[in-house]
């Protein structure tokens, strides 16, 4: 692909981040609780400088968005058995592949959960793999089976995907959402 391939990419990752929000649907992130400034959190967001007037709601959820602490401590860990020991303030989990309980259960323990979900790539095991057409499928990636970019640039069949996705990443209750090989522009992804 070429460098608009990139653009691309870049645009996908806003919207896929745009997308994860609470579970009726707003901007802010589940669950809605605010964490000491000394672990990371902004309990106050700027205001838009430009643009359309924002809603009540949009203004709240800005105000509660959760902003990792630079300094925190990370788990990142994308399978087998999630290991709930680790003494980590921050879990980054496979979206599809965890169900909302663990995600539960680590926010009782006080910790934030981010959602992992492939965003620039096909993977062949996934619940929703049918749902790309082989027309959008590029090279596979290096080192990873049963993976393959996909074309970006086909956002008509990407996004309802992606956008169900944040649907589940949402429904379970995670923080964040991870957006995974966003960075095809920077790699041979054409599958001619």
């Amino acid at each position: 692909m070429t460098r608009a391939g990139g653009v691309a990419t870049c645009l996908l990752a806003v919207l896929v981040l745009a997308g994860c929000g609470g579970p009726d649907g707003s901007r802010a992130a589940a669950p809605q609780t605010t964490v000491p400034e000394t672990a990371g959190a902004r309990t106050t967001a700027p205001a838009p400088a430009s643009g359309p007037a924002t809603t009540a709601t949009t203004a709240a959820a800005e105000r509660t968005r959760w902003v990792p602490a630079p300094a925190g401590t990370w788990q990142y860990q994308l399978s087998g058995e999630i290991d709930l020991s680790v003494p980590a303030d921050v879990y980054d989990i496979d979206g599809q592949e965890t169900d909302a309980g663990v995600v539960r259960s680590l926010h009782e323990a006080g910790r934030r959960v981010i959602c992992y979900l492939n965003a620039g790539a096909y993977e062949n095991w996934r619940p929703d793999a049918a749902e790309f057409p082989a027309d959008v499928l590029g090279r596979p990636l290096d080192g990873w089976p049963g993976e393959r970019w996909v074309d970006v640039r086909r956002l008509d069949v990407l996004l309802p995907i992606l956008g169900a996705r944040m649907d589940v990443c949402r429904s379970k209750g995670f923080d964040a959402v991870e957006p995974d090989n966003v960075d095809g522009y920077a790699n041979e992804t054409a599958s001619t």
